[in-house]
């Protein structure tokens, strides 16, 4: 929860004169500059962002520079809505691998989601602030999280640097009663009920965000294929193991996840010796038709291997 008694946080204002600035998607003057700003000042360590709709695309703009404040120790909330069930789950997934870091504090990085078939949500509010000085900002405005919302489109939206009564609504709907806490499963119960990818969908009117194409499907390359018949050889003749050796680039990452997608695999470890390659594992099984359907989280440890070199394991 956020910080008890705060009526104002007054700024030492970065906008000119401590007026107000819009930022109206025309030249340099897009939300995304500015949010990435604010996510690399050493003096922020509060974050809230409620958002009417999280893409993909949107987290993706911004993940590089969310592990920067987290990794100072910032602590960030996320909220948003499953209204029209616009938000993508894909988006909330990164956002969960970002919050299940093993280098992060509990609670670090939070989300929750406004549940209220009656009522629309709407709000689009990009707060940040310092708990040990008066640096502080906030952006409000028609700004979504995704790719046109704070880079490429048209939007209008003003930035201040008095708060205060932002960050007091921001807690009123964080502890509202018909605001839940997002985990793996949720997700999954969410995933499960909205269209599936490959349906074009064409938000309502009232979504007031753009239309995102379809993920398309990941295939293999001839390379991996014919890895994939051989391992498939391999197992018709009795055999439980087998190694394949690739050139760098040629896409051994992915074909783990092309020859562990299916039924009879159950649990997939990846073993490496940096957590880059793990992630990679994982947001490669993410692409690959069910393992990507239904992996939501991982498990990353590390085990202290006897020539002192340090293994790292996750189980997808």
């Amino acid at each position: 929860m956020g910080d008890e008694g705060m009526e104002d946080v007054p700024g030492n204002s970065p906008f000119a004169d401590g007026k107000p600035i819009l930022l109206d998607g025309f030249g340099d003057r897009h939300l995304y500059l500015e949010v990435l700003r604010w996510l690399i000042n050493p003096d922020i360590d509060r974050i809230d962002l409620a958002v009417s709709f999280i893409m993909k695309s949107g987290v993706d703009l911004i993940a590089d520079h969310l592990e920067i404040a987290l990794q100072r120790g910032a602590r960030i909330r996320f909220l948003t809505t499953d209204y029209l069930s616009i938000t993508d789950p894909d988006a909330l997934t990164r956002l969960l691998d970002l919050a299940d870091r093993p280098d992060l504090d509990e609670g670090q990085l939070q989300l929750r989601v406004f549940h209220d078939p009656k009522v629309s949500f709407h709000p689009k509010a990009y707060l940040f602030r310092s708990t040990s000085s008066a640096v502080a900002g906030g952006f409000v405005g028609s700004s979504n999280l995704s790719r046109s919302g704070i880079r490429s489109g048209v939007e209008w939206n003003l930035g201040v640097d008095q708060i205060g009564p932002l960050v007091d609504s921001f807690e009123r709907l964080w502890g509202d009663s018909r605001c839940a806490s997002v985990d793996a499963r949720w997700v999954g119960e969410y995933r499960s009920q909205r269209p599936p990818v490959s349906v074009p969908r064409t938000p309502p009117p009232e979504a007031s965000i753009d239309v995102e194409p379809p993920r398309q499907p990941v295939n293999p390359w001839p390379v991996q294929n014919e890895a994939l018949r051989a391992l498939e050889e391999t197992r018709i003749q009795g055999f439980r193991r087998g190694l394949v050796v690739m050139a760098t680039g040629l896409g051994k990452t992915l074909l783990a996840a092309f020859d562990s997608n299916r039924p009879d695999f159950r649990r997939v470890l990846f073993i490496a010796h940096r957590e880059e390659i793990l992630r990679q594992s994982r947001d490669a099984s993410r692409t690959v038709g069910v393992v990507r359907r239904r992996l939501e989280r991982s498990s990353m440890g590390g085990h202290q291997a006897g020539n002192g070199h340090r293994l790292l394991l996750t189980l997808l």
